[in-house]
């Protein structure tokens, strides 16, 4: 455990000591066939988390603890650098640079950032070296560049104004790591310069920005070498911005497609501009989570015919993609608007009474429905799990588990899909509330093609169940973590065009600053599962 401390102290000096200033030629390193590039406004950080105040986080407390206990040296240069951060040649104004691809079947990511004095650095870590490892520090010359001699982990290695740390995935060689680390330094190319999305993701840049290929999705989908691909995606581009604010976590996610593509999604638009909301009417007011969704089929099925994303799940429900577009008509809403709590069995913990081994457990009351074209999907559905499912008279019932029944119908060209009996049949004779779905704030963001809502706020939960999500979140029950989700209040989320989204983590308002609440919500977590392993271990 302390051979890893002393390895995270070198490490976060390191990144301390080397950093950025207004000369931004550090970003010729990044490669023009990066996947993907994640952008860190330091500026924004630290004031947002209010790092003039470093003693009020306990990690930082125990960091500093453990370099007073490491060198008298390193503490005084650390002191040193708390009180005039300058003076390590740290600029907290220019952004660090964070990118990534794969080199060889492997995982690589960099690190890069402008040298302020490289003789300073090289002064400070010298005595960080000294009095981590207890031995002379040595340089050595390679490519233009400084490198530490015979040091692995990380690489790291700079010049008179850049800074470079490269960290890959286990089992890689170290001839790869300089492999890479060549390719960096050898590729003049201008990714700002040649790709326009890349440029726009630095100049509309937040406090923490992410940027990513359709190259990089291909890591989370499953490969279907088989098909032909309608869209290839590897040339477009992804923007992710992420800023916070007083009372929360604003995100937005715009999509960049390169010419061609863009072409074809012109051709073929997947969202629709409106939703026919009529049909929230059979909904119930109250909902937990909701997820609407306006979309057009056919276009859709060949935007992502070759992403399978979704595949595990059809595949598991028997579902007919073909026969689904062919009948859905591209309206949808889910919402989880009730919980029922109950008690489950496990046959194989079964040893002695029964009641011994029943466990509480709870099920979300849910209402699925979507407006449809015609009964082809229906009908195959039905058919497909003809050997499960029981007619109920209007409606059918399949059983899930033992505790969990889907009872289905197809009425007025909607197909209507709920988990729980009294809801089915009111909507079988029309009932429809004063107080539904359609008259409450959830449906605010039903004019947007597509959009997500979940209370996050447990107070506002039934007692058993709030509880029950405490038992089911690492150390839910102690007080500690409790207060920490006792801070957020809801998600909500839309498509705001054709190729944009944006939402946001709501948080209840506090005189701090989220970021700074979030990063003492992780500092009071961390503390905490330190203790309790520490405690664990007889520490």
């Amino acid at each position: 455990m302390r051979k890893i401390f002393q390895y995270c102290i070198l490490l976060i000096s390191i990144l301390l000591l080397a950093s950025c200033n207004k000369n931004k030629d550090y970003t010729i390193l990044i490669p023009t066939d990066a996947d993907f590039v994640t952008l860190i406004n330091p500026k924004a950080i630290a004031e947002k988390g209010n790092f003039q105040k470093l003693d009020q986080y306990k990690f930082y407390q125990l960091f500093e603890n453990e370099i007073k206990n490491q060198d008298p040296k390193i503490n005084e240069l650390l002191q040193n650098i708390k009180k005039t951060p300058t003076s390590a040649g740290v600029d907290i104004i220019s952004p660090i640079y964070i990118f990534g691809q794969k080199l060889q079947s492997k995982n690589m990511v960099a690190l890069i950032a402008n040298m302020r004095d490289k003789s300073q650095f090289e002064e400070h870590l010298k005595i960080l070296y000294k009095g981590i490892y207890n031995q002379e520090i040595s340089f050595e010359k390679e490519n233009g560049f400084t490198i530490i001699k015979d040091f692995e982990k990380p690489f790291i290695a700079w010049n008179k104004t850049q800074f470079i740390m490269i960290v890959s995935e286990f089992g890689v060689s170290r001839n790869l790591v300089k492999n890479y680390f060549e390719k960096i330094i050898n590729d003049k190319h201008s990714l700002t310069k040649e790709n326009s999305s890349f440029s726009d993701f630095v100049k509309k840049s937040q406090d923490i920005n992410i940027w990513y290929t359709g190259n990089f999705l291909k890591n989370f989908s499953k490969p279907n070498e088989d098909s032909k691909k309608n869209l290839d995606f590897t040339k477009s581009s992804w923007v992710n911005l992420i800023s916070f604010t007083s009372d929360g976590i604003n995100f937005t996610q715009k999509f960049h497609p390169d010419a061609i593509t863009k072409d074809e999604l012109r051709k073929r638009p997947m969202w629709k501009s409106k939703i026919n909301t009529d049909f929230f009417k059979y909904f119930p007011s109250q909902s937990y989570l909701n997820i609407g969704l306006g979309i057009y089929p056919t276009n859709t099925h060949y935007i992502f015919e070759n992403q399978n994303y979704f595949s595990d799940f059809l595949e598991q429900y028997e579902i007919d993609l073909k026969k689904l577009e062919q009948s859905f008509e591209g309206e949808a809403l889910f919402s989880i608007y009730d919980f029922e709590v109950g008690k489950s069995f496990n046959a194989n913990d079964f040893f002695g009474k029964k009641d011994k081994f029943m466990k509480q457990v709870v099920y979300p009351q849910f209402v699925f429905a979507g407006k449809m074209k015609n009964k082809i999907f229906y009908n195959d559905f039905i058919t497909t799990h003809q050997e499960k499912i029981k007619n109920e008279g209007k409606y059918y019932m399949l059983p899930i588990s033992t505790n969990v029944k889907l009872y289905i119908i197809y009425k007025d060209d909607l197909m209507y899909i709920t988990n729980n009996q009294t809801t089915m049949n009111r909507f079988t004779i029309n009932f429809i509330s004063k107080d539904n779905f359609l008259h409450t704030q959830y449906a605010t963001n039903a004019k947007n093609s597509m959009f997500g809502y979940v209370n996050l706020n447990f107070d506002e939960y039934p007692t058993e169940v709030k509880q029950y999500i405490y038992e089911q979140i690492p150390f839910g029950n102690t007080k500690e973590v409790q207060d920490i989700l006792s801070n957020f209040d809801y998600i909500d989320y839309r498509v705001s065009n054709e190729y944009t989204k944006t939402g946001k983590i709501h948080m209840k308002k506090t005189d701090k600053n989220s970021l700074e609440v979030i990063l003492l919500l992780v500092d009071e977590a961390y503390s905490l599962f330190f203790s309790q392993n520490n405690t664990s271990n007889g520490n």
